[in-house]
C-alpha cells in the first residue's frame, strides 16, 4: 500500500509540475474568511528547481494520529484526502484547497489538521525562507 500511495504522490506532482512562478488571486477585502496579508512578496515557487528544500510537516505520522478527532475510524474503510495548499513563510498554510477525497467530513477534517500545523517552509539559496505550493495526503484512520 505504502509503495502504491508514494508512486501515486509522485504521480501527481509530476502530472500538476509547472516551472512558471505564480501569484496569489488578490484578496477582496470586503469578503470574509480570507487571509490578511502584510508581505508584498505573492511570488509562489510551484517548481522543485526553483527551491532548495520543499515545506515539510516534522513528524506528520504522529501530528495527524494526535490530533485527528476521527481517531476510531473503520479500519476496513480507509480513506485518503488529497491537500493543496500554499506553505507561507511564517510556517502557515493559506489557500488550502481539497484535491480529493469526497466525504465532507474527513475534507474538513484533513483542512483543520492543515490549518493547525506548524509545517516547516521550503528554502531557496543562503536558506532563505519562500512560499511555495505544497500537497499532503491525509489518512483516515491516520496510519
Amino acid at each position: 500500500m505504502k509503495k502504491w500511495m508514494t508512486f501515486f504522490l509522485l504521480a501527481m506532482i509530476v502530472a500538476c509540475h509547472n516551472p512558471k512562478k505564480e501569484s496569489l488571486p488578490v484578496v477582496d477585502e470586503n469578503v470574509e474568511n480570507q487571509p490578511f496579508r502584510t508581505e508584498e512578496d505573492t511570488t509562489i515557487y510551484a517548481s522543485a528547481s526553483d527551491v532548495e528544500t520543499t515545506a515539510i510537516l516534522e513528524n506528520a505520522q504522529a501530528y495527524f494520529r494526535t490530533n485527528n478527532k476521527y481517531k476510531d475510524w473503520d479500519q476496513k474503510d480507509k480513506k485518503t484526502v488529497i491537500v493543496q495548499c500554499v506553505v507561507e513563510k511564517d510556517s502557515t498554510a493559506s489557500n488550502i484547497q481539497v484535491r480529493g477525497c469526497g466525504n465532507k467530513e474527513l475534507d474538513n477534517e484533513a483542512i483543520r489538521l492543515i490549518k493547525e500545523a506548524k509545517i516547516t517552509p521550503a528554502e531557496k539559496g543562503n536558506r532563505k525562507l519562500v512560499r511555495s505550493l505544497w500537497t499532503i495526503l491525509v489518512h483516515f484512520p491516520a496510519e
